[in-house]
């Protein structure tokens, strides 16, 4: 295993005790992504920083919940980690205190910059907006985040702008109960993108919504407004991308935003494809280009 780079434990895949034994004993020295989502008990949580300072060549740190939520939710997570636990971590997915606690020491020369982050757990409600002040006073490496909000939380834009003005990608996945009309209703009310700064990619996905209808939007052309709507009000956005994956781009000359389609859309389709396995250290290189129309349309590359 001394070649390996990233581990993916995940079910019941690897016991505690097995847990254990990998993080006392490391036999992968050169690993940079571990991903962990499996149910852990609480007696064995403790292992999760001694896992991660057993592998100091980490950039990626992805603590998925598990079917026992609440280790990563509102409770104490059952552990805790700093930047030096982790000094070349660049991407982070897990829990907001946790995320808190390794923003933490951000300028130390010897620590690298942590620019993505995702936040796993808790799905943002009300209750947790003023949690999001710590990210305010320590997030401003951050350069790309994603998080869950629920379908009446229109205003947690609003409320991530005020923290992360200097965010260039943003990704929310909006929990809508499964109806457009509830989606159309968020997106209706948006407010604060115009306090971004930099946002260069808005990725709204919705799931449960277009798993049952092709897109989220029920009238004709519905779609489209809505994007020029939110292009205006934040007009340094090149991408936005609609519930399913519904990519729209905007052209650098003519200023007007056109959606991916025929050839265009299938590259997209495989880039997207190939990039779920691949480790995101938070290097915002691995974003696509904007759509330049000027040429003849040879699909979206990877930077």
């Amino acid at each position: 295993m001394s070649n390996l780079t990233d581990l993916n434990i995940w079910g019941k895949s690897v016991l505690p005790e097995h847990l254990a034994r990998i993080a006392y004993k490391p036999t992968a020295p050169r690993l940079r992504r571990l991903t962990l989502m499996q149910v852990i008990p609480e007696e064995y949580m403790p292992i999760i920083p001694v896992l991660v300072r057993a592998h100091p060549m980490l950039t990626e740190l992805r603590l998925w919940p598990t079917l026992r939520a609440e280790q990563f939710s509102d409770s104490p997570p059952g552990f805790s980690l700093d930047r030096s636990d982790a000094p070349r971590l660049r991407s982070f997915t897990g829990s907001l205190p946790v995320l808190g606690n390794l923003l933490q020491d951000k300028d130390l020369p010897e620590h690298e910059a942590i620019t993505h982050a995702t936040i796993a757990s808790p799905i943002l409600l009300h209750e947790h907006f003023e949690a999001l002040e710590v990210l305010k006073v320590r997030g401003s490496s951050l350069r790309s985040f994603q998080c869950h909000v629920v379908v009446a939380n229109w205003h947690a834009m609003e409320v991530i702008a005020k923290a992360l003005p200097q965010l260039e990608v943003l990704k929310l996945h909006v929990l809508a109960n499964f109806k457009r009309d509830k989606f159309m209703s968020f997106i209706s009310q948006v407010e604060g993108l115009e306090q971004f700064t930099k946002l260069r990619e808005l990725h709204l996905n919705s799931r449960d919504v277009t798993v049952l209808h092709r897109t989220a939007f029920r009238k004709k052309g519905a779609e489209l407004e809505t994007v020029l709507r939110l292009g205006l009000q934040c007009p340094t956005l090149e991408v936005i991308t609609m519930p399913p994956y519904r990519r729209w781009v905007r052209n650098d000359e003519s200023g007007t935003w056109n959606i991916l389609s025929g050839q265009e859309l299938h590259e997209h389709i495989s880039f997207v494809k190939t990039q779920l396995g691949q480790p995101n250290d938070g290097q915002l290189g691995r974003s696509q280009p904007r759509l330049d129309r000027s040429e003849e349309p040879s699909g979206v590359r990877n930077a």
